[in-house]
């Protein structure tokens, strides 16, 4: 799998010749401090967009329809998403917690996540044979984070309605992560870390390897 931060809680994951969006928002306006790494044109042909939540900052709603418009791509979501997208229905994925789907040949499951700030949020986890990616969207440190074994978890560090430096490295060490990719942080004054910080701390406490990426880089994992 080949795994590309975007920027803020935006991935694009390429694996078996499928091209996977999670969280996409390209947004420069307003108050963001750290540009998007990509725009809805310079996409690759997109099979299946996953989002979240409904927070602004993980989604818009006329760049998804742009996206799906032009790559005819399943978006999965909360309703409380899905209803507000003007595409065809057979497009919708309507999730809810605990649901697994195959779409595009490729496996998928709906994970809780504690964010009381929303009206509904979750997680979500890509698998592919031996490999699984799961994306946190946002979330707090809690204990269902220990049902999950991911191989990748791309995790919140900025803290204010999500995990923090600190909560982030104890979940890692919760779901036995081999790898840890820290994203939501920097991009607003509220969400501020030190991601060195976070990588030196997942290094000496735990036994996972911390990825430290620029938005617009990739690893392959």
């Amino acid at each position: 799998m080949n795994i590309r931060w975007l920027g803020h809680a935006s991935f694009l994951v390429q694996t078996r010749g499928k091209n996977v969006l999670f969280d996409p928002w390209f947004q420069k306006e307003g108050n963001r401090l750290v540009p998007p790494a990509a725009s809805v044109m310079s996409l690759p042909k997109i099979d299946v967009i996953a989002i979240t939540h409904e927070h602004f900052d993980h989604w818009n709603a006329s760049e998804i329809e742009a996206i799906a418009g032009r790559s005819f791509s399943h978006v999965m979501a909360p309703s409380n998403v899905t209803r507000q997208l003007n595409i065809p229905s057979r497009l919708k994925v309507p999730v809810s917690v605990g649901e697994s789907f195959n779409l595009e040949g490729l496996d998928f499951t709906v994970t809780q996540a504690s964010h009381p700030q929303s009206t509904y949020p979750v997680g979500f986890t890509l698998s592919e044979e031996d490999t699984t990616i799961y994306h946190a969207g946002d979330t707090y440190d809690f204990s269902g984070l220990s049902l999950l074994r991911p191989d990748v978890a791309l995790l919140p560090i900025g803290g204010t309605y999500t995990m923090d430096v600190l909560s982030a490295v104890t979940a890692v060490k919760k779901m036995y992560a081999k790898f840890v990719i820290p994203m939501h942080y920097n991009t607003f004054k509220n969400i501020t870390a030190d991601v060195d910080d976070f990588v030196k701390r997942i290094k000496e406490n735990s036994k996972a390897n911390a990825i430290k990426l620029a938005p617009g880089e990739a690893v392959e994992v």
